[in-house]
């Protein structure tokens, strides 16, 4: 069974994935729940340049795995890639969406260096108005990046109308050009070209999109067709899905496994071509953007309260994918809305989502949707339990094999000396021995103590 993800772009920002693939989480659940018809099986990572390319790669690979029960097909890209498809290959009753995996914009406003530009984490487009130079020049993705495109035109609406429009063909290009021309910004999410600038202080973050607009937008969604959730909803679906989970986990609670794995994955998914000592200085960099942005989703689920937010965000600034869409669209604002909810209806697949969050709130015992913020007390908390669980379970086991041993040598010592000791005794000491024993033969076995030390 080979398992493709097909990848709108080449980048840091899909870390999950490979953080799953590269530290055994997809193989662990996978093996361990699913029959050996399935078992063993493969990742597959395809780029595809592109939002709409990404979900026409899914789309070709699924209708073949039709014939190939051996191969599913997953895209991750922009959810509204999906409206590209609408019309021209008539595929709105194949496409469905299964999560989230990116629900903030994951893009940051650039400049050359100037020490002058307050770098706050939580800078917005307000901040723009307060760069210390007249901004001539606007860097972005062209129309092939759905979300980067739409952003920079929100960007544009709060400069001057004498600044000009860059669309450049993709993330790496927008840096490029931006650094070699004087009073100008760019929006990119190349965090590979923008952690390497960081390093070197040849480069300022004006702003982050993310906070450009009030609550949450999906920005990257999951996304398959009906057959394969008809054929795997019960079972692959959600075990992919939970390994995602779990791996957004470990990016938010332990940066130092994130960063081991960005330096594995440098050179075996993203060609970086840069030096390892390189590599090593700007994972962290990277790291810190992806966890002070919160990009990532404690739950893939997708609710419709989102759904409406981040379709109206493109609606509101007229996107151009949804030309052919408009003629569908009712004029009523009312009736509109209800049409967004239909198609959420109709598009979405959220059972294995649901699935998976309901283990992560019992795995956890918090709520998914407020877990990224509360990580770092709940980590403390659950280390002070386990350590009071130990002493509670496992202290009586110890104290009782302690004793035992010192009455059994006291005894042994008592016997070899032969000093006067009458039978009483003896069979004091014996009494306390069978007492120690029956405790310790009630108590936790020690290789439950081995398995704690080693969790």
């Amino acid at each position: 069974m080979e398992i493709e993800f097909c990848l709108a772009a080449k980048t840091y920002m899909y870390l999950p994935l490979y953080l799953a693939e590269e530290k055994g989480i997809f193989d662990y659940l996978i093996s361990s729940n699913l029959p050996t018809s399935i078992v063993p099986y493969t990742i597959k990572f395809t780029t595809c340049e592109g939002d709409t390319k990404a979900v026409s790669t899914m789309l070709i690979h699924n209708r073949d795995s039709r014939k190939n029960a051996d191969r599913i097909s997953i895209a991750i890209a922009d959810p509204v890639a999906v409206f590209d498809k609408y019309e021209r290959i008539n595929s709105k009753n194949d496409i469905r969406i299964i999560g989230q995996l990116i629900n903030q914009f994951p893009f940051w406003i650039i400049t050359n260096k100037d020490d002058n530009i307050n770098e706050g984490p939580h800078n917005g487009l307000s901040e723009l108005k307060d760069l210390p130079f007249k901004i001539k020049h606007l860097y972005a993705p062209n129309e092939t990046y759905i979300t980067a495109n739409t952003c920079a035109k929100h960007i544009k609406s709060y400069l001057d109308e004498e600044t000009e429009f860059h669309p450049e063909e993709n993330f790496s290009k927008v840096v490029e050009n931006c650094m070699g021309a004087k009073n100008s910004i760019g929006l990119s999410g190349d965090l590979n070209k923008i952690a390497k600038l960081k390093c070197n202080d040849s480069i300022s973050i004006a702003a982050h999109m993310c906070n450009a607009t009030s609550g949450c937008n999906i920005a990257t969604a999951i996304i398959t067709t009906k057959y394969i959730c008809k054929e795997h909803g019960k079972q692959l679906i959600p075990l992919i899905l939970e390994a995602i989970q779990n791996a957004i986990f470990i990016i938010y609670s332990s940066p130092e496994i994130a960063e081991e794995v960005c330096v594995n994955i440098s050179k075996t998914y993203l060609d970086d071509k840069d030096n390892r000592k390189t590599i090593e200085q700007k994972t962290s960099r990277i790291i810190k953007l992806i966890n002070d942005s919160k990009l990532y989703p404690m739950t893939t689920d997708i609710k419709q309260e989102d759904w409406l937010m981040t379709i109206n965000y493109y609606l509101e600034h007229k996107i151009p994918i949804f030309k052919d869409w408009y003629d569908n669209c009712p004029d009523e604002e009312q009736d509109k809305q209800q049409f967004i909810i239909s198609l959420y209806h109709k598009m979405f697949y959220r059972m294995p989502a649901l699935e998976v969050e309901r283990k992560m709130i019992v795995k956890f015992g918090v709520d998914c949707s407020t877990f990224d913020m509360e990580i770092p007390g709940y980590l403390r908390q659950k280390r002070k339990d386990e350590i009071k669980r130990f002493i509670a379970t496992y202290l009586l086991t110890l104290c009782a094999s302690l004793c035992i041993v010192i009455s059994i040598i006291t005894l042994i010592c008592l016997l070899i000396r032969k000093d006067n000791i009458d039978e009483p005794t003896i069979g004091v000491i014996l009494t306390i021995i069978s007492l120690l024993i029956t405790i310790f033969g009630l108590s936790p076995r020690f290789h439950n103590l081995k398995n704690f030390i080693r969790t």
